[in-house]
């Protein structure tokens, strides 16, 4: 099943909706202006995304299921996750932390960003999702997302990112689906498009 071009608009459109809400969660955290990437819209499998970058990163991964399975991540290079584990701490009174802290700091962001982003795809087209625990990987970046990408063999990816200009932090969202999953989600979106061009 291929997308077409209005409903890779429509897509793109809930993409925007949802980094708009987790731009808004992260000003809140950082107290900073955040710039927004535009989010791109993949159809594709995990293989599209293998990684040659072997630099250490702070990698979240979460999955949702219900209505609609699939998965998010969001992606820190070292430098960007410990800047941001420091600005979060000193906007909120904490003038010291450790690592535990900056790990517990960084899953924060994650979750709350996934959240925002996935939640409101799903949303729009009214799915019931739940969300597991992010779970927090530190280490090399190809290491850790080869896996979680090729645990889905058949996926369609929303790519978007957001920089602190400066912070020089910059983060990086891919969002998955089941192959089963985002039929029943293109279906959904096809009739919006359906409903649009009627009312047109």
């Amino acid at each position: 099943m291929t997308t077409e071009k209005g409903e890779a608009d429509v897509i793109k459109e809930f993409l925007n909706i949802g980094m708009g809400r987790a731009a808004g969660i992260l000003n809140k955290l950082v107290s900073q202006h955040i710039n927004m990437i535009p989010p791109e819209f993949v159809e594709t499998s995990g293989d599209h995304f293998s990684h040659e970058e072997k630099n250490p990163a702070f990698v979240i991964y979460q999955e949702f299921s219900g209505e609609l399975d699939g998965f998010g991540v969001l992606l820190f290079d070292e430098k960007s996750g410990k800047q941001l584990g420091q600005l979060v701490a000193r906007n909120a009174g904490e003038e010291t932390y450790n690592d535990e802290d900056l790990h517990d700091i960084v899953s924060e962001v994650g979750n709350n960003t996934i959240n925002a982003i996935a939640g409101t795809l799903v949303d729009q087209v009214r799915n019931k999702v739940s969300f597991s625990p992010p779970a927090l990987k530190i280490g090399c970046q190809s290491d850790i997302l080869m896996p979680i990408l090729k645990g889905w063999e058949k996926v369609v990816f929303g790519r978007a990112g957001f920089s602190i200009r400066d912070y020089q932090i910059e983060g990086l969202l891919i969002l998955g689906f089941s192959e089963t999953s985002y039929h029943r989600f293109l279906d959904i979106v096809k009739k919006i498009v359906l409903d649009v061009d009627e009312v047109g």
